[in-house]
């Protein structure tokens, strides 16, 4: 069945796998994990055969007990197969539980710490007024069980007919929109509710029982009247976040989840759910059944929105990922300032000016990659038939994921910005500290670059291209992040900055001492 709901959401479509993991180990386990329902369908019928044949275990009742000491407690009928020494063993430890053994029932209660530090006694006059004889189910709550035989997971739910008579007594009043619910008469009409699951078929139904027929028709108009209003609050909720769009990342995901649950909460999606959950009463009983076809039909409502949020979850990733990237090089080029004074040029240069190394080989010791550092040799070009054998070897630190252009092992986006105003130098050595006059916290030290490059190529982004924008052309500034790109700034922090910046503010902080004194 999940295979079933993945398929229509197109997780099997080999562009979508593309879009959503990065390499073809991670489409393999993910296709894996989807196609093995089956097997994992087998595991939890094995969890069942252990639960009824080791432990002994052929039915729980999950029990509120309002006015005991114990508000609420499992008990597990006595059979001959029951094995309570096996059923303490097997529960993991977490919150202090109390085992307790009365006649025809195993009583599993939680402490709360209340027993701390109390005798052998106490604890047990304690656990015989959370259960002083053999618990009697209500008539009612085994009917409603009755009902959903066929499942293996069932919820019942019988309220006490002295809650009747409190409401009839005191007529609580509800504040708009639900002044018109009447909560005495809807007490007085209503009998029992149950639910049976199947988890593993993935298969629901929900039967509610009325009085009468025509109690059951004043419940399923209350049930409605709760359900719109719901609806109502849910909208509000939805439109007082639809329209927030803020530039940080992870609030990026929050509007788009919320864009495509406004999306979604329409009155034609909610009227239809509401024929399936509020059903016309058939006699005095409404039922709600929900099975597979029902399940792949809804989910096809959320496949557009499910691939944009998974595919904006994944690009979330990829952009922490960059920001971590950008910060090492961050410090990698600080320390490299304290070593030698001054950050590493653009690119080395021989004693006729060719460029030879890119600042990114520069920074190898900086980032424990001495090794590497060590065997490429910086008196010949980059590209020297020496060189060229470590051309597919750049360090991970130089890639960002979310670039789709170039080889893997070879090209960067991570550049500077090359020019007599930006940080970026050519020649003996890189600007130092004291000249970025505009101040470190104001002025980009690493950008992406919309074309990436071989990393040791002394190849970066020009002045005047910087100048031009955000995604304005190949050699310029520009990422494949939605909506703009990161960049390391002078004092070591990584911002996220908008392709809407405006030029005037992005020249600004490009140059280092242009006087200018941006808050971005």
């Amino acid at each position: 069945m999940l295979s079933e709901i993945f398929k229509n959401l197109g997780f099997y479509d080999p562009k979508n796998l593309e879009n959503l993991f990065d390499d073809d180990s991670q489409r393999e386990s993910f296709q894996r994990m989807t196609t093995d329902w089956n097997a994992l369908a087998s595991l939890i019928g094995g969890g069942k055969t252990m639960l009824t044949e080791l432990l002994g275990v052929e039915e729980a009742f999950f029990v509120l007990n309002m006015r005991g000491p114990a508000p609420f407690y499992l008990a597990i009928p006595k059979t001959g197969k029951l094995n309570p020494e096996m059923i303490r063993q097997a529960i993991p430890s977490g919150p202090e539980l109390l085992f307790h053994e009365i006649p025809g029932f195993l009583l599993i209660v939680p402490d709360w710490n209340r027993l701390a530090g109390k005798s052998e006694e106490q604890i047990k006059r304690f656990l015989n007024q959370v259960a002083p004889k053999k618990p009697k189910a209500d008539s009612r709550i085994l009917e409603a069980l009755e009902s959903v035989k066929e499942y293996p997971v069932r919820l019942a739910l019988a309220p006490p007919e002295y809650f009747a008579k409190v409401l009839r007594d005191t007529r609580p009043m509800l504040t708009p929109p639900l002044e018109r619910v009447d909560l005495a008469l809807t007490a007085e009409n209503f009998r029992w509710f149950a639910a049976g699951i199947d988890p593993v078929q993935l298969e629901f139904a929900c039967h509610v029982e009325a009085a009468s027929e025509p109690a059951a028709v004043q419940l399923r108009q209350t049930a409605e009247v709760l359900a719109d209003a719901a609806f109502g609050a849910w909208q509000e909720y939805v439109r007082s976040h639809e329209n927030k769009m803020p530039t940080a990342t992870a609030e990026d995901f929050v509007s788009i989840f919320n864009k495509s649950l406004s999306e979604l909460s329409t009155p034609e999606n909610f009227e239809q759910l509401k024929s399936v959950f509020l059903p016309q009463p058939q006699g005095n009983r409404w039922i709600v059944q929900i099975d597979r076809d029902r399940i792949s039909k809804y989910t096809e409502l959320a496949i557009p929105f499910g691939l944009q949020i998974i595919e904006l979850a994944n690009a979330e990733g990829k952009r922490s990922q960059c920001v971590n990237n950008l910060k090492s090089l961050a410090i990698a080029m600080h320390n490299y300032h304290d070593t030698y004074g001054h950050f590493p040029p653009t690119f080395s240069v021989d004693e006729n000016g060719k460029p030879l190394q890119s600042w990114r080989v520069l920074l190898l010791p900086f980032l424990e990659n001495s090794a590497l550092y060590e065997a490429i040799r910086r008196d010949e070009p980059w590209d020297s038939e020496h060189n060229r054998q470590f051309h597919d070897k750049m360090p991970p630190v130089f890639r960002c994921a979310q670039c789709r252009q170039g080889k893997t092992n070879r090209d960067t986006v991570y550049c500077v910005v090359v020019g007599d105003e930006t940080f970026g130098r050519a020649g003996e050595r890189g600007i130092k500290l004291g000249e970025i006059t505009d101040g470190t916290s104001n002025t980009f030290m690493i950008v992406e670059r919309k074309k990436p490059v071989c990393w040791m190529a002394p190849v970066d982004i020009s002045q005047e291209d910087a100048y031009l924008g955000v995604n304005q052309k190949a050699e310029g500034i520009g990422s494949g992040h939605e909506g703009g790109f990161n960049a390391a700034i002078g004092d070591g922090s990584v911002r996220f900055i908008s392709e809407k910046i405006a030029l005037d503010v992005l020249k600004a902080i490009l140059t280092v001492a242009g006087g200018e004194s941006q808050n971005f």
